[in-house]
């Protein structure tokens, strides 16, 4: 078997950007919602998806690499899709936390000039 700096270089790679995903979700673990959960749950699928490829390559017979790569890929990105979503999730439960605040301001300030 043959390794190539590229089978060597994946994973590290893909645990550098399951860190930092992880990392992301479990700082926002402590807002309310979903969000920051599917963070969580997305990133460690894409994390199992991107450092197993390298492992399980050499260990499936030849004729199935294809097939093989093409599953765990779409496992890795499935995961970065969800963490895709919760991210959104978490804006747009933020961005509306906004909206309030800005409207509830706005409503002191009238009561205040009255």
């Amino acid at each position: 078997m043959s390794y190539s700096i590229y089978s060597f270089i994946w994973p590290l790679v893909g645990l550098l950007f399951g860190g930092l995903e992880i990392t992301a979700a479990v700082f926002l673990l402590r807002e309310r919602g979903g969000g920051p959960w599917l963070m969580l749950i997305g990133s460690g699928i894409a994390v199992v998806g991107r450092v197993a490829i390298p492992f399980i390559m050499p260990v499936i017979n030849p004729s199935d690499h294809f097939l093989t790569y093409t599953a765990v890929s779409s496992f890795a990105t499935l995961g970065s899709l969800t963490f895709g979503i919760g991210l959104l999730l978490h804006a747009l439960q933020r961005r509306a936390l906004g909206n309030r605040i800005a409207e509830l301001e706005a409503i002191l300030a009238t009561r205040q000039d009255q």
